[in-house]
Formats: structure tokens, sequence, C-alpha cells
């Protein structure tokens, strides 16, 4: 079913919909999963909710039961409204779930194949819904539309009567800033400015590079890529703007690892660099849930008071007991080898409150719910907060059955009281 929270989908409506509550969404996957199983057909796999927006997705997820949370195999979302893309990549990761940016379109300003900023729109939406959802598809909604329709939406426009004629749009080359470089397999890695998105394929070392100026003044930026153990001097690049279509344009020289550049006004360039290869630090496996046990005392772990859901709950250190899921975390990557710390129980992170209060709040990607795992020898590590710079500890004095969770200072010594040992469950 399509958009099925969305009100406006009744009898006699143009465009195809049709509303369904959370409750009766529910009910319908787990009768379908049950039937196709019945029927042998359990390699059938069932995607959902398929809603207009962020919220209405989480919404729709948080509202079913767990066996209609079996049934779904992918979590399919449009993308429309809202900016919980973080949140919704958390549940999918703490379900263990796929998850899909099943449909976005947009038409921007009056009907002009040549108007370019419905390609800016387009860009945008592509750079936020895939570095913040990290989803396995991102889905455009309609790549041809009618000629005749008033808007830009279409990344082709055809006549559909008549003579077969059709006009290709700023759009198309717009998309295909991202589609035609970045390939199935590439991980999307560190960019710490919000007109990037950088993707890296492991299977032939490209790195790619998106960046996007929609403002209406050039723009220019130095893009340091030292991270990188090596990577070849010259970047291949290819713009899309008011005057340009994907144009391939003159290749640029790097300068000591640093990739100079400027972009005009209302412009998507993409820059390909090969040979680009890392050095791997400290890495986890984020498709895997952990526990994170003191080593003041390896039977005791970091825990949600009372197994709690809410927002503002407090983190303590709980006696070892696999029954409770609050025990069990997960780790969300983001830029630059730092991580969101998601608990599995509730899809929701370790956040520093006030400079100095662990909480659990869901997920909306401040500093304060970024942390840095330190490797320290012997099998722990230590988790430092980004906004506060301070580590994950407990009172040596205090290791007990809910005992909240602190910060400290923390200096490579003989303390334990700031390391901890990641388990994978």
């Amino acid at each position: 079913v399509n958009e099925p929270n969305s009100p406006w989908w009744m009898t006699d409506n143009r465009q195809e919909g049709c509303h369904f509550s959370n409750e009766e969404q529910a009910e319908m996957f787990k009768v379908l999963r049950k039937v196709f199983d019945k029927k042998g057909l359990s390699h059938v796999l069932l995607s959902g909710p398929e809603c207009y927006e962020f919220d209405a997705t989480i919404s729709a997820w948080n509202a079913y039961d767990k066996e209609a949370r079996e049934a779904v195999d992918i979590i399919n979302t449009h993308s429309y409204e809202g900016d919980t893309r973080l949140y919704l990549h958390t549940i999918a990761q703490c379900s263990k779930k796929r998850l899909s940016l099943s449909e976005f379109g947009t038409g921007n300003g009056e009907h002009d194949h040549e108007a370019v900023g419905s390609a800016l729109d387009l860009a945008r939406r592509i750079r936020d819904d895939i570095h913040d959802t990290q989803p396995e598809t991102w889905v455009y909604w309609q790549a041809v539309e009618e000629e005749f329709f008033s808007g830009n939406w279409g990344l082709i426009h055809a006549s559909f009567e008549g003579e077969e004629t059709y006009e290709v749009t700023k759009q198309y080359y717009g998309m295909a800033n991202f589609s035609k470089f970045i390939k199935p397999g590439s991980i999307i890695i560190g960019a710490d400015d919000s007109d990037f998105l950088a993707a890296w394929n492991p299977a032939d070392n490209k790195l790619t590079l998106v960046v996007i100026n929609e403002s209406e003044e050039d723009k220019s930026y130095s893009i340091d890529l030292s991270g990188f153990s090596s990577l070849e001097d010259i970047a291949h690049c290819y713009r899309t703007s008011d005057t340009e279509t994907l144009a391939h344009l003159s290749d640029i020289t790097l300068q000591d690892n640093n990739l100079e550049v400027t972009t005009p006004a209302r412009s998507i360039t993409t820059y390909v660099i090969d040979n680009a290869c890392t050095t791997p630090n400290i890495r986890f496996d984020c498709s895997k849930f952990y526990t994170f046990g003191s080593a003041c005392d390896e039977e005791m772990l970091l825990d949600v008071k009372y197994c709690s859901k809410d927002d503002n709950a407090d983190i303590v250190i709980m006696h070892k007991d696999y029954k409770h899921l609050s025990q069990k975390w997960t780790l969300v990557p983001y830029d630059n080898g730092e991580y969101y710390i998601a608990n599995v129980n509730a899809s929701k992170m370790l956040t520093v409150i006030g400079g100095s209060k662990i909480k659990m709040c869901q997920p909306v990607g401040g500093a304060n719910q970024l942390w840095t795992i330190k490797d320290v020898g012997n099998g722990f590590v230590t988790i430092i907060n980004k906004e506060s710079n301070k580590a994950l500890s407990v009172n040596p004095d205090e290791v007990s059955n809910n005992k909240k969770i602190e910060l400290s200072d923390y200096q490579k010594d003989d303390s334990k009281t700031a390391q901890w040992k990641l388990s994978i469950l």
C-alpha cells in the first residue's frame, strides 16, 4: 500500500494510494506472513510501511507489535518531509532490518527542462537521505513525466500521446552526478560539511566527492584527504549547473593531499579520485550487538535503568543478564571514525546532557551523542564523548546494580574506571 498514513488517499483521487491505520498495517503484515509461509513462500519478503515521510514511518513502526515487526523484512519510507533520518536508521539497525528510501520526487519551479532548481533540490535530498539514513537503496519516484504537466517532476519529460518525443531535464543530469559515479557496494565516509557527500568504493578504490552549492554565490572549499594512505594526485571533475549538463571539466591537481576547489553558484560538482587506499583504524562490526563490560568488574554491564525506553532514562551499571535487551548496544558509524552508541531495546542513544549527565535520548545527531572509541590495550577501550571530551566511567566505590554511569577526565594509566570491554553477542 502506498503512503498508508496519509489522509488524502480516498476514493476518486487521481493518484495512487490507500489509507490504512497503523493497527490495520500491523494486522496486514501478520496475515501476509502467515499466508506466504503456509503456501511455501517463506522466501517472499515484505516491505513497508511506505509512509510519506520519516515521522509517519517511525510512528507506524513503533505502533507495530513484535509479531508485525518480525514479519517485515525491509523498512521502506518516502522522504518528502521530516528530519528524523538518523532515528529511522537507528531503528532499522537495532531491529536488524534492511532500510530503503523507496520514493522521493521534486518538481520545483515552472515547467522548464533547463531549470537547475529541481536538480539542486534533488541533490540536497539525495545527500541528506544517504548521509544520515544510510539506506541500501535510494529510489526516484517518477523517472518519466508527462510533458503537459505544469511542474518539473520527472527526469525526462515525454509526450504520452501522439508523436513520441521527449526532453531530458536538468534533474536527470543532477541525479547522474551521484548515480553515474557512486556504485553499489560503496561506503559513505567522513565529510564534515553538509555540502558534501563522500563515497569510497573498496572494489576499485575510487573516491567520489559530490559538492552541492545551492547558494547564489561561488563557494571555495579545501578538502583534507590526508586520511588516505595513498591516492592519485588528480581529481576528475564533472558539473551540472545553469549552463552545464554533467560537463566533463579539466582535471584538478591535489596539493599536499588537499583538494582545493571553487564551485559556481547553483551547481552540483562531482570529483573522482582513483587509487584511494586507506589504512583501517580500530573498527567494529556495526551489524552486531555488543555488551559493554566494566574493567572494574567485567560481569557488570552498561545498562538502561529499569529497561526503560523513555527519553532521558538513566544509564547505569547492572550485573550481566542476557535476558535484558537493555544491556545490548550497537554502534552507528558517523564521520571521522566516530560512533553513536544505540541501545537495542529502545533504538535510542547514549547522550550527555548538560555536560555531565549521561542519559538515553532519541537520536538527533548532536556532538553530545557522538563518541570516539580508543583501544587502550589488553582488550579494553575507552569511550570519549565528542562534546565534553570526557570518558564514560564508573565510580570504583560503587560498582553495583543501578549505580549511575559518570563522565571523567581520562588519562592512560592503571585506572580501570574508564575502561570497557566490548563483547559481541
